[in-house]
């Protein structure tokens, strides 16, 4: 029988199982959840390269506490994920603006769970979030956004037209 999930929680700075990963084939693998001290966007390219060796991946976690300067490796990663992930979660990171727009501006069409719990998304990130253009994340019904703050009076007014079968008052987690 294949491995199903994968689970690795990195606590070291010297040097990366990412490359080692990705040189794998996992056929059977649906969800891979990566925890690291620090985020090198060489990695996240070296994953999203090796994304025809995960075929059954649905589901990512990412937790990292830097995704600063990550926004054409975030992009790169959602790009070759994105077609098929149920279920994506980058959660207590510190996060910029460009790394946001490419999660707001991929095509996600079979995702229906997003967390950025404890993101440090700011009242500019959950605007951007928002406006997401309609038709990138068309499935979406559960998105965690505990411990963000921004304005949630806009989020919740321009969120059903990018995410219409998100019910703001079940599907949503503050």
């Amino acid at each position: 029988p294949a491995l199903r999930e994968l689970s690795l929680a990195l606590d070291s700075e010297d040097g990366s199982v990412i490359p080692a990963l990705a040189s794998a084939t996992w056929a059977g693998l649906e969800r891979l959840a990566l925890e690291t001290p620090v985020t090198i966007s060489a990695d996240l390219h070296a994953l999203s390269a090796a994304a025809a060796r995960f075929p059954a991946l649905r589901a990512l976690d990412l937790r990292c506490p830097d995704l600063e300067n990550c926004g054409d490796a975030l992009a790169e990663l959602f790009e070759a994920f994105g077609e098929r992930l149920v279920h994506l979660s980058i959660e207590r990171c510190s996060i910029d603006f460009r790394s946001l727009a490419g999660l707001a501006m991929a095509a996600l069409p079979r995702l229906e769970t997003l967390s950025l719990s404890g993101c440090n998304l700011g009242a500019d990130g959950l605007h951007l979030l928002a406006r997401t253009p309609p038709g990138r994340m068309p499935r979406l019904r559960t998105l965690n956004l505990t411990g963000v703050y921004g304005d949630r009076a806009f989020f919740e007014a321009r969120a059903p037209a990018a995410f219409p079968l998100l019910d703001l008052a079940t599907g949503v987690r503050w």
